[in-house]
């Protein structure tokens, strides 16, 4: 059985056979014209088929060099590095870009993407601050005691108020209430926050000196949580741990 030879090449009109063309076969007959023409444009688009499949392999492999730098960036900046290693770690980077770019603009725009959040790992790290993180969030929790109906001497739960003093983030506080007061209080923290290490919280005025022990960070819920330190109920007994919770965050 005789088989078409394809060329590789872009046949611009396939030829349609007319009604008075003789019945003629083979190779250079009339009737495989149009199938020749055919199995040409195949054989081209394929090749092109496999030159972009081996590009976009290559881009693919240029983007997970640039992602691995990425994440040594990242890993210095956790790691508390200084500007020397990421100043390497950027100049690398740079090199890179020159080498492998070449003028492919897809391959630019996904080194964009990724040099824009190489930039905000350093900012937001604090890299071009002697290796020491830059606070992006702050809130304040004041806790006072809150007393029970119309006698001001039987402590009966914490009044909790908690406002932002550096980034804006909003913080809501719930709980469970007893009347007006609070028996264990929530406080929101932004929903970026994925590590404990990105909070860090100190307590001023201890009230109770266990106070750490009733003020905890719940990562998965995205709050603290703070409970009344009331053992009892004689005259003047805290029920809160602390005057004031101070709370940084750190992208």
């Amino acid at each position: 059985m005789a088989l078409i030879k394809e060329t590789t090449e872009w046949v611009e009109n396939i030829y349609l056979i007319e009604p008075n063309d003789p019945v003629e076969g083979g190779e250079d007959g009339i009737d495989n014209i149009p199938h020749q023409q055919l199995a040409n444009r195949t054989a081209f688009l394929n090749k092109k088929r496999q030159e972009q499949e081996q590009k976009t392999q290559e881009i693919d492999d240029k983007v997970n060099s640039l992602t691995t730098q990425v994440n040594e960036i990242q890993v210095t900046i956790q790691n508390g590095g200084n500007n020397q290693s990421s100043g390497d770690l950027d100049t690398k980077l740079t090199q890179e870009i020159q080498n492998r770019t070449n003028g492919d603009t897809h391959l630019q725009s996904q080194i964009d993407v990724l040099k824009e959040q190489i930039a905000q790992l350093l900012a937001n790290g604090g890299q071009n601050n002697g290796g020491v993180k830059t606070p992006v969030s702050v809130i304040m929790i004041d806790l006072d005691t809150a007393y029970s109906g119309h006698d001001n001497h039987n402590p009966w739960g914490m009044k909790v108020s908690a406002y932002a003093t550096l980034g804006g983030f909003i913080p809501v506080i719930g709980g469970d209430h007893t009347l007006t007061a609070y028996h264990e209080a929530t406080i929101t923290i932004p929903d970026w926050v994925t590590d404990s290490s990105q909070v860090t919280i100190t307590i001023t005025n201890k009230v109770v000196n266990d106070a750490e022990n009733y003020i905890t960070l719940d990562i998965p819920n995205h709050r603290i949580n703070i409970r009344k330190a009331q053992k009892g109920l004689p005259p003047n007994e805290t029920a809160h741990p602390a005057g004031r919770v101070n709370v940084t965050f750190y992208r």
